[in-house]
């Protein structure tokens, strides 16, 4: 079972604090992340991946009981947010394949592509990414981190650039990795993702 304690948890850029004395401890379950635009949702979800060192407190998880280091981190960890490009001269399955080695994480392309058409794409992923619409990057974005059975998923806002298919879709593939004790991470202002969540943590309250 993975767990996560978070102490007295703080981030700043110079003088200004996005968000200070966070304290919370969760279990295996879909935790959101809520709050309206600027209120540091995307902060808080790096802190949480140590891609951002934070300002004061600390961030722990533990894999039955026994701390993840953060080295080994990445390898259980599968990420989609807007803000996290691929390379757009790679094809799709070459990029989500590129991910999955430097993870060292052995996944065949047909478990990729059933993954996908869960997701609704209906376009070749041996495109380059770069040649992809917003709505098809942001597929091929949650595809990635998805693949791999990590124990751990982040989804940044998942439904950006997504029709409503495709917010059905990612939703319905997040509650599928919640029943496979898979800890998913959702940070959203939609309430239609967050009533998927087991609790939400609001950001709202803590700004400052």
């Amino acid at each position: 079972m993975i767990t996560l304690e978070v102490k007295d948890l703080a981030k700043r850029f110079g003088r200004k604090f996005v968000f200070k004395g966070l304290n919370f401890s969760e279990n295996s379950r879909i935790i959101g992340i809520s709050g309206s635009n600027g209120s540091g949702k995307s902060t808080l979800l790096k802190c949480l991946s140590y891609l951002y060192k934070p300002t004061n407190g600390s961030v722990v998880w533990f894999d039955e009981n026994k701390k993840i280091e953060s080295t080994d981190f990445k390898r259980i960890l599968g990420y989609a947010a807007p803000y996290l490009n691929l390379y757009a001269e790679f094809s799709a399955i070459e990029n989500i394949q590129f991910q999955l080695e430097l993870k060292q994480i052995t996944f065949s392309r047909k478990q990729i592509e059933d993954i996908g058409e869960q997701l609704g794409i209906n376009f070749s992923l041996d495109q380059t990414f770069g040649s992809l619409s917003s709505g098809q990057q942001q597929r091929v974005k949650l595809l990635s981190a998805f693949s791999g059975n990590s124990k751990l998923i982040f989804l940044d806002e998942p439904g950006t650039n997504l029709d409503e298919s495709g917010i059905e879709a990612v939703l319905s593939l997040a509650k599928k990795a919640h029943e496979l004790d898979r800890t998913v991470v959702l940070a959203s202002n939609s309430t239609k993702e967050l009533a998927i969540c087991d609790v939400v943590h609001s950001l709202n309250l803590t700004l400052v």
